[in-house]
């Protein structure tokens, strides 16, 4: 085998490893958990769903960020198990109930008196057009294109601009609340933005 095309070879598997670690990234889903009073640091916590677990050291504020190797959507729960001074011995559960998970990717879970806990996500958003695929941008930055669903930070003005061959189509400015889904269309007639 000469050495060019070995080169090649090293470069494609490269690029195929890399375009999948993108592509996870932006299918997994986050969850920051809060413990502050009711864990202690050094400790782990343990996240469990149906059909697997994940544990994670607790940092010294008393939070964990687990990613999970997928985005959930829907209705789905989990248990949160601490465990002190790393020891196996279960110091304390909390359950999160169902929660309708809404495909934004990011959340954060208070855990609570009562082995119950309070979960709050990101707003989801999805953005379509009515004719053609447009280039999206959020905050100046190109996100992709149309039929895009992400999770934008709460509370926080977002400009977005849909483009067509660098020509913008529409373009407007958002805020969300917590724990909502919506879609924005852009009337590329109209160059109007529908918001639902």
């Amino acid at each position: 085998m000469n050495r060019s095309f070995q080169k090649t070879i090293f470069f494609l598997l490269g690029f195929c490893i890399c375009s999948k670690l993108i592509y996870c990234q932006e299918n997994t889903t986050k969850i920051i958990i809060d413990g502050k009073g009711k864990i202690t640091y050094p400790g782990t916590l343990e996240i469990r769903f149906k059909d697997f677990f994940i544990r994670e050291s607790i940092d010294s504020n008393c939070k964990v960020a687990f990613i999970i190797p997928r985005l959930i959507k829907g209705e789905d729960g989990f248990s949160v198990l601490y465990r002190k001074d790393y020891s196996e011995m279960i110091s304390t559960a909390w359950a999160s109930g169902n929660i309708n998970f809404n495909g934004s990717g990011f959340v954060l879970y208070d855990l609570k008196e009562g082995q119950l806990g309070f979960a709050r996500q990101w707003p989801a958003v999805t953005w379509k057009s009515t004719k053609n695929v447009l280039d999206l941008y959020m905050n100046g930055e190109a996100k992709g294109s149309t039929d895009l669903t992400r999770g934008i930070e709460p509370e926080k003005n977002h400009r977005f601009v849909w483009k067509f061959n660098s020509e913008i189509i529409c373009d407007t400015t958002l805020s969300l609340p917590y724990n909502v889904k919506r879609t924005c269309t852009c009337d590329e007639e109209k160059k109007k933005v529908s918001i639902k």
